[in-house]
């Protein structure tokens, strides 16, 4: 599978750079340091059609994180290998409603991505709880991000011009 950098741009213009590549600076196997941090955007992704389907697709169950998920699933292969290029190739447009601005509903579906994939971890990692405390934390310092984010943002609209 093959992926590169973002440039990410919200509804005022402002651009952030998603760096994915200092998560895998050389190619290999990323399934722990993906189940840690999920860095791989979908509209970066080129991986094989069949690797795709013989894991059966994206989770249509899972109304977020099931690039996650599949990820995670193609990267159980112990033979499988993961490219990130360190140029961003894809603009990424933010909106409000979006499913990157839905906290709840991702910190949800990510906590069940860790229980459904828990047992591959198992087989993969030397240190398992320690894995799943890590990308725990993660998912609950993401939401309050975007629980304080938001809040700001009504803040702003209610003060007087």
């Amino acid at each position: 599978m093959v992926s590169h950098d973002m440039l990410a741009v919200d509804e005022a213009g402002r651009q952030t750079m998603l760096v994915s590549s200092r998560h895998m600076p050389t190619p290999g196997n990323p399934f722990e340091r993906l189940f840690i941090r999920g860095f791989v955007a979908t509209s970066t992704v080129l991986v094989r059609r069949d690797l795709v389907a013989r894991e059966g697709g994206f989770d249509e169950n899972l109304p977020a994180a099931q690039d996650y998920d599949l990820w995670l699933r193609l990267a159980a292969d112990p033979y499988f290998v993961l490219v990130v290029l360190p140029k961003p190739m894809t603009i990424y447009a933010l909106r409000s409603g979006s499913i990157t601005t839905q906290a709840f509903t991702r910190l949800i579906c990510g906590l069940r991505v860790i229980r459904k994939l828990y047992p591959l971890l198992r087989t993969r990692s030397r240190t398992p709880h320690i894995t799943v405390l890590k990308k725990a934390l993660i998912l609950l310092g993401e939401f309050f991000l975007n629980v304080r984010g938001n809040l700001l943002r009504v803040r702003a609209r209610r003060l007087p011009a």
